[in-house]
């Protein structure tokens, strides 16, 4: 049986070089009035930007020709500052209400990243809810 794995420290490398990887990406948001898509914006974070693990890696495996195959994803939260919000990310897909208080909003994205490659796997908008 072989793994391929990572130690602890090498999972901290990985997180963190996403974490910088993330600081100088442009992430994307569709852009809504009243439910319907009007365009797109564009946003990448700044220094003043939040950035946290909003979970542990979610590991999977997969087995064949006797070997085992462990592949894991962890999600790096991006929260704005709102020091940098604009017109256009308050109108996105990335603003969402605040689960324990509905008057309140974050803008932020989630950033679905491989432990082992480092590679951005995806990159959703908004967090913890879907807008229209």
């Amino acid at each position: 049986m072989s793994r391929r794995g990572r130690s602890h420290c090498e999972l901290s490398a990985v997180s963190a070089s996403v974490a910088a990887i993330a600081r100088d990406r442009q992430l994307t948001a569709g852009v809504y009035s009243q439910c319907n898509r009007t365009g797109t914006v564009t946003y990448t974070p700044h220094a003043n930007d939040t950035f946290s693990f909003a979970s542990d890696p979610t590991w999977t495996w997969q087995e064949g020709s006797g070997q085992v195959e462990l592949t894991g994803q962890r999600t790096l939260r991006v929260v704005v500052n709102p020091e940098n919000y604009n017109a256009s990310l308050l109108s996105s897909d990335a603003r969402c209400p605040v689960a324990d208080d509905s008057s309140q909003f974050t803008v932020g994205f989630d950033i679905v990243f491989d432990v082992h490659s480092g590679e951005v796997l995806s990159v959703k908008p908004g967090i913890d809810c879907t807008v229209c």
